[in-house]
């Protein structure tokens, strides 16, 4: 084993590891914006949703979608790394990371799914048929 090979797989397990933890912090926050929107705003109104406490639910949209990107573009990275490196500690690393990136995403689309994306995509609908009959007058 070479140091360039092992400060691969180091500099890889840290990326997981940043990210696994960056997401719980994530989760976190979205768990605490779910129960304040479930405690303090009429959550049948998607434009209550979409803007309570400076738009936040927006915000926390954007982000879900960047984890849920950064969750595949490491996954690739890992299984590409893999497929072109000798040794099974790459393979492992690949495998456990779809793992745990895959459980990440379902996490993210089951705190995110209830109320707030339902509010974001539903203001994302309205706002567009809204531009588009405009733009056709």
């Amino acid at each position: 084993m070479s140091d360039e090979w092992i400060v691969s797989l180091g500099s890889k397990i840290f990326f997981q590891l940043s990210y696994v933890g960056l997401t719980i912090y994530y989760l976190f926050r979205l768990n605490d914006l779910n129960n304040q929107l479930k405690n303090n705003v009429d959550v049948s109104d998607p434009f209550n949703v979409v803007t309570y406490n400076g738009e936040a639910a927006i915000w926390f949209t954007v982000e879900a979608l960047i984890l849920v990107a950064i969750a595949i573009g490491l996954t690739i990275w890992y299984f590409k790394t893999a497929s072109n490196t000798e040794g099974w500690q790459f393979g492992v690393l690949a495998l456990v990371s779809a793992i745990l990136n895959l459980a990440a995403i379902f996490f993210i689309w089951n705190f995110i799914n209830n109320p707030i994306l339902r509010a974001v995509i539903i203001v994302l609908v309205a706002g567009a048929v809204t531009l588009a009959a405009l733009n056709n007058k």
